[in-house]
């Protein structure tokens, strides 16, 4: 099982012009400003305090950086889904930031993809020099100014690699800029976190229809879903039996719920399950392997 090293780097270079002979991106119109490639300090990198962008900073303490995903914070990802990303940073009465992104496997090699979502501040670029498969995701000219002095977001998507990859490690910097029409003085952060690959709950055959159509169930995040495609056949009651027919669970769904009802599969162990959904129609059952 490979690992993947996801390298997220805040480096900016506020007024470094990039020769677009050496980079490439899928972004029409792409601006001159930006992070120049391979400045993430990710493995085989330099940092922005290194690559001649911000060269006299030093690697300073902690800032306040977040990486979110969906809003949240989370310790493990799924494969193949898409999250929506942002990340936020604060340093007091500051008014110019940036950053650039890298995703790498255990091979330094890329992996996931990264999906562009707002093109006037956030640009992909590509090291046509060395390291030529790994693609950034930087600022723009314009998305070094926040709204607010002292705090500063850019979003963005990624989309997970496939089952199997292990886990990924997202390393990221921030550089606080003194706006002062130079690369010097300015400020050079690390960060970095880690998200484990989530172990799938296997549902043999689940993610479909059951019974009559009217009821779809499938596990994400977990969590054993059932959706009523016919709210005018409600469904009474769900249960959960063990394969040798013991009862797990067994309840009553309320009207108001109806449409979809969640059951957490934490506590489940391993092994096949039934499920019945009884509705005013009928009675559906279907297993599902918990692995």
């Amino acid at each position: 099982m490979k690992k993947i090293f996801i390298s997220i780097i805040f480096c900016t270079f506020l007024f470094f012009t990039i020769d677009l002979s050496l980079v490439k991106s899928d972004i029409v119109d792409i601006t001159s400003f930006g992070a120049p490639p391979s400045s993430t300090g990710a493995p085989g990198e330099s940092t922005c305090a290194q690559s001649g962008c911000h060269d006299d900073s030093q690697i300073g303490d902690q800032s306040k950086a977040e990486l979110l995903f969906d809003n949240s914070s989370i310790s493990s990802y799924s494969p193949d889904e898409i999250y929506p990303i942002s990340l936020h940073v604060q340093d007091p009465s500051i008014n110019r930031f940036g950053f650039q992104v890298v995703a790498l496997d255990d091979n330094g090699d890329q992996c996931g993809s990264f999906i562009i979502s707002d093109s006037e501040h956030t640009q992909i670029l590509f090291n046509e020099l060395e390291i030529k498969d790994r693609e950034y995701v930087t600022y723009k000219h314009a998305g070094t100014y926040p709204k607010i002095p002292g705090s500063h977001s850019w979003n963005m998507k990624w989309k997970a690699p496939s089952k199997g990859t292990g886990k990924v490690h997202f390393y990221f910097a921030t550089v606080s800029a003194n706006n002062d029409n130079s690369d010097k003085g300015d400020k050079v952060f690390l960060h970095s976190m880690s998200l484990k690959e989530q172990i799938q709950t296997g549902c043999q055959d689940l993610c479909k229809k059951l019974g009559d159509n009217q009821i779809t169930a499938f596990v994400k995040n977990n969590q054993l879903i059932i959706q009523n495609d016919n709210p005018s056949i409600p469904i009474l009651s769900t249960a959960i039996f063990s394969i040798n027919g013991s009862s797990i669970m067994n309840q009553m769904v309320s009207s108001d719920i109806n449409s979809e009802i969640i059951v957490p599969l934490h506590e489940f162990q391993k092994g096949l399950y039934v499920l019945r959904c009884t509705t005013s129609a009928s009675i559906n059952a279907h297993t599902f392997l918990i692995q």
